[in-house]
């Protein structure tokens, strides 16, 4: 199928929100779509400071104490600082839907 197919995603400001409450949202969000409840979306946000570890659970702090809370979620990657002045965007997109692999949709995204 190809994506011109599809329409536009729902766009969200969210404001400042706490990482958490964004991330459970997101989990809730992408269970709906998947099961065909919820249409596509992208969420858009700042975080209090905070620092997050992905599945891997890669922990690269310089120091021992970080200035912020860390939160494990259940993303990729490695650690993360995210806080005020850093636009956050959050798709919850079909990639399968699109047709679209993950690796090809990261390359979009770079």
């Amino acid at each position: 199928m190809h994506t011109d197919e599809f329409s536009d995603p729902e766009y969200h400001w969210l404001g400042q929100q706490p990482y958490e409450l964004i991330w459970h949202n997101l989990q809730q969000q992408a269970d709906r779509l998947a099961q065909g409840l919820k249409s596509e979306s992208v969420s858009c946000c700042v975080h209090p400071p905070v620092y997050t570890t992905g599945r891997r659970g890669i922990d690269n702090r310089v120091g021992a104490v970080l200035p912020a809370p860390v939160v494990h979620s259940d993303r990729g990657g490695e650690m993360t600082f995210h806080g005020p002045g850093q636009v956050m965007l959050y798709p919850v997109i079909h990639l399968r839907q699109r047709g679209i692999g993950v690796k090809a949709y990261v390359q979009i995204l770079e």
